[in-house]
């Protein structure tokens, strides 16, 4: 969790949006699915990224003082949508 706090310091100075990390992360978890087939290390390596932004997404809202309930619903359907997407990877 450390590593998360620190990480997200920088992103915070850098006015990154929550809303933004959320997204990517979903994005890069659907892009593992139609990777997974022909580049395994490539899909496997966009999995931990998408795991990377979920983390951050969360502690740069925190820190920045941008959380909000919207964030919230967005994080929680952003998170199921990738579970399924990494359910599809396992597949």
């Amino acid at each position: 969790m450390r590593l998360v706090w620190t990480l997200a310091g920088p992103l915070v100075r850098l006015r990154v949006p929550p809303l933004a990390l959320t997204l990517l992360g979903v994005l890069l978890a659907l892009d593992a699915v139609l990777l997974a087939a022909p580049l395994p290390g490539l899909a496997l390596g966009l999995v931990l990224a998408s795991v990377s932004c979920d983390a951050l997404d969360g502690a740069v809202a925190l820190l920045a003082r941008r959380a909000t309930r919207r964030g919230v619903l967005a994080d929680r359907a952003a998170d199921r949508i990738s579970d399924c997407s990494f359910a599809a990877v396992l597949w």
